[in-house]
């Protein structure tokens, strides 16, 4: 039977807070993982699968291009 590790454990395996764990597992990135109760248990397996998507958060688009896909700006033009 594959070891199970708790939020708390996996966060140290990881290097990232227990939170982070737990929104992860929310997420759905640490496959096969269960909510017992008010615990996650990760298997093994997804914590050694797991990959770190992109850092800080996401750049919010810019008006510009907000324009020119709705088309009431012209596109950029080729040099």
């Amino acid at each position: 039977m594959e070891k199970l590790y708790s939020t708390a454990e996996a966060a140290e395996v990881l290097g990232i807070s227990s939170r982070r764990i737990a929104v992860l597992c929310t997420d759905g990135r640490f496959p096969g993982a269960q909510k017992i109760g008010k615990t996650w248990a990760i298997p093994e397996s997804a914590i050694q699968g797991y990959t770190p998507g992109q850092p800080g958060r996401p750049k919010p688009p810019r008006m510009k291009d907000i324009l020119q896909e709705a088309g009431i700006l012209p596109p950029p033009k080729d040099n």
